[in-house]
């Protein structure tokens, strides 16, 4: 089991970046000079290119070796996070966030196959244990280490330390792999739909655009014609894959998995609920910092109640589900969720001012996040057949990420002033308002795939379109 501690290192550095920037956000803006638009980039752009990659990402590996894309996708996510260390310029960081996406859909989709290679039966059962683990701990730390690091201004160097980190870490990861883990030679003759990918990453940017800078809808015609070039490429993007399904290839994402009710409205839920829990924890670091005047070590320390209510979560999770049904928990877990992030609202919209009176509800939500993200995918993909199970997981996979980032993008609109960074405490009670509503609208979906849950199950196709 040694060389799985190098596996988990790609799983938890993808979550540990994802999650510490939320903190450090409001120092990195203020030292680099970022505009409030510059800032949403930086936070969401990453999770947007990471999202885009995920499915090209396990088609890479499958062709030519899961363990040398990874150890590849290690060496990249080490030089980008170099260059977000090094960064001068909020463009600078922005790009190299962007690359730093990229890296970890080109390393991520590969540890769960390293793990199906390299293990079987308990070592494989453990293996997994510990894959959950890693992504527990990297939102956890990444939320405390990333108000932490920037306080102690190790040499001078500020928040840089939180990026500049990885470098080492990932070079160890890369020489523990190529001795601890067996090579696997891939298969050639996996073909890449070329096409299809660019295709959908077209559409989604051309959609993504407008919603991180919406003052391009009020300058008619160009918030117009991105939008109706986003549709576009859509269409053009579902013809595609329609025709390559009819020819027998393999489409960049098999359409007829959504002739399942039950599995549409687990995309709605995987939707509804990473565009208003994503954002919460980018808002939040920001209101302690800006409105509350807390140190950013201060405000990381207020996350903390958020993992501890996780891990507890996780950990009373298999247990609740053999007392009540896995879908029951996922309503639960929803509502559980939208009454603590309605009760920070509330202490928003009254002004307090006293930051232990957040500890509670952060736990409420944090429990209410560890009783629904741990199980929501495996939930959701009883609607298809065990062949479909890696295609639809990766479409998921790839929705959170997207509407993480979307959710991102959304928030920061609603906080920014005159594109810039400063918000009046009403313009987070807005934010959270929407946060709120959006997790409500999962407590909705889940809701309905309870009641799909308990019919049979939907029949779908399992063939590759």
């Amino acid at each position: 089991m040694t060389g799985l501690l190098f596996v988990l290192v790609g799983a938890f550095l993808s979550i540990f970046d994802q999650f510490v920037i939320n903190v450090s956000a409001y120092q990195i803006g203020r030292d680099l000079g970022a505009s409030s638009v510059q800032l949403e980039a930086v936070i969401s752009g990453y999770a947007f290119v990471y999202g885009l990659g995920l499915i090209t990402g396990g088609r890479i590996g499958d062709r030519f070796g899961r363990r040398r894309v990874y150890r590849t996708g290690l060496m990249m996510f080490a030089m980008t996070s170099l260059c977000c260390g090094l960064a001068g310029t909020a463009t600078q960081m922005v790009a190299a966030r962007l690359g730093q996406g990229l890296s970890g859909a080109v390393m991520v989709p590969q540890v769960l196959a390293l793990i199906r290679v390299n293990y079987l039966g308990e070592e494989r059962t453990r293996a997994l244990s510990w894959f959950g683990i890693s992504l527990g701990l990297g939102q956890v730390m990444g939320q405390v280490f990333g108000g932490m690091i920037p306080s102690l201004d190790v040499l001078g160097l500020g928040w840089r330390p939180i990026f500049l980190i990885n470098v080492p870490v990932c070079l160890l990861a890369w020489l523990g792999c190529g001795r601890w883990l067996v090579h696997d030679q891939g298969a050639p003759a996996v073909r890449m739909d070329t096409l299809g990918v660019i295709l959908f990453a077209a559409s989604v940017v051309l959609l993504f655009v407008p919603l991180l800078d919406p003052t391009r809808l009020e300058r008619f015609p160009a918030g117009v014609v991105l939008l109706a070039a986003g549709g576009t490429f859509i269409g053009l993007f579902i013809y595609h894959e329609h025709a390559a399904a009819v020819r027998g290839s393999v489409p960049l994402i098999p359409y007829r998995l959504f002739k399942s009710s039950g599995f549409v409205l687990g995309v709605f839920l995987n939707a509804a609920l990473y565009i208003g829990i994503i954002p919460f924890f980018f808002l939040l670091g920001l209101y302690f910092q800006s409105i509350v005047h807390l140190t950013s070590w201060q405000s990381g320390l207020f996350f903390v109640p958020i993992g501890i209510g996780f891990v507890v979560a996780s950990v009373l999770g298999p247990g609740i589900m053999r007392a009540i049904s896995a879908p029951l928990v996922l309503v639960a877990g929803s509502a559980t969720s939208a009454a603590g992030l309605g009760i920070v609202m509330v202490l928003v919209s009254l002004g307090a001012a006293r930051g232990w009176a957040f500890l509670a509800p952060l736990f409420v939500f944090g429990f209410g996040n560890g009783s629904i993200l741990p199980i929501v995918t495996g939930v959701v993909l009883r609607h298809l057949p065990v062949r479909n199970a890696g295609a639809g997981s990766a479409i998921l996979t790839t929705a959170q990420q997207l509407f993480g980032a979307v959710g991102v993008a959304i928030t920061g609109s609603m906080i920014s002033n005159a594109g810039t960074l400063g918000a009046t405490p009403s313009d987070y009670v807005e934010a959270l308002f929407f946060q709120e509503i959006s997790i409500l609208a999962a407590l909705a979906f889940a809701a309905m795939l309870l009641r799909s849950q308990s019919r049979s199950r939907d029949p779908v196709d399992g063939g590759t379109g």
